[in-house]
């Protein structure tokens, strides 16, 4: 099983790292490990939830249809493997459902009539943070091997990387996306400054003070009335008269 097992780890990890790089979405990536995980468990059957980026279990995914109705009635109950183990990120090895009724009574009435009566959790996770949690679920005897326990406990960390280093990168582009349009506001509302104090003979903290109070008025974005200096629309005498029908009808 070792050999055949580091093989399906092999080619579980490239094409996890391929879906990252094809940029899809956590949803579209939970899917791709729980679809990984079933291959490996079966005839258990595999179920991941994961937090979106406020904190909630809303991300869920599923290798069968009757884990999909388990993991949907966790969310509706909020209580269950999933749910406890992203609360602590702890492990649940082989548990029996019918001995966790005092910890999940609802959830573990709704898995039992479902059929299942194993359980086994892995949390998702990376250090400290911790992502949501992967739930196995077996029938009356079904229980995961050790084997399979360790390949995917290290698929499940892989994954939790993943998922955080794809997260780090959306943020830090957003970051730059909005240093950029900051730099761009400000190279444009000097450019509109120094055209004012040259043509006005003013300094050009009288010409900014000129924008600023012309923005303020017409509750127009201090960029916006730059631009429309630069552009042409506003002219010298509306910044002094202090309002433009023109320039407010081209911000909106």
């Amino acid at each position: 099983m070792l050999g055949d097992g580091m093989l399906w780890l092999a080619e579980a990890m490239t094409e996890l790292a391929d879906a990252l790089d094809a940029g899809v979405g956590d949803a579209d990536y939970a899917t791709a490990v729980t679809a990984r995980l079933t291959e490996l468990v079966g005839p258990l059957e595999a179920g991941i939830l994961l937090a979106d980026e406020s904190g909630s279990l809303t991300i869920g995914a599923a290798g069968s249809q009757r884990a999909a109705r388990l993991l949907a009635a966790e969310t509706r109950l909020a209580e269950g493997p999933c749910t406890s183990g992203f609360a602590d990120g702890g492990e649940l090895r082989r548990g029996f459902l019918p001995a966790l009724t005092a910890r999940w009574p609802r959830y573990c009435l709704a898995a039992t009539d479902a059929g299942y009566r194993t359980v086994t959790v892995l949390p998702v996770r990376r250090q400290d943070a911790v992502l949501g949690a992967v739930v196995f679920l077996g029938a009356e005897g079904e229980q995961i091997g050790d084997d399979e326990y360790a390949l995917a406990a290290v698929l499940v960390r892989l994954a939790a990387i993943g998922i955080l280093d794809r997260r780090a990168l959306n943020a830090g582009a957003e970051k730059a996306d909005q240093l950029q349009r900051a730099l761009d506001s400000r190279v444009l509302i000097e450019q509109a400054k120094g055209a004012l104090a040259a043509r006005l003979g003013v300094s050009p903290s009288a010409a900014f003070e000129l924008l600023r109070g012309f923005a303020r008025r017409n509750r127009i974005l201090l960029a916006d009335v730059a631009g429309q200096v630069v552009d042409g629309v506003l002219t010298d005498d509306d910044l002094r008269a202090g309002k433009n029908s023109k320039a407010a009808q081209h911000s909106g």
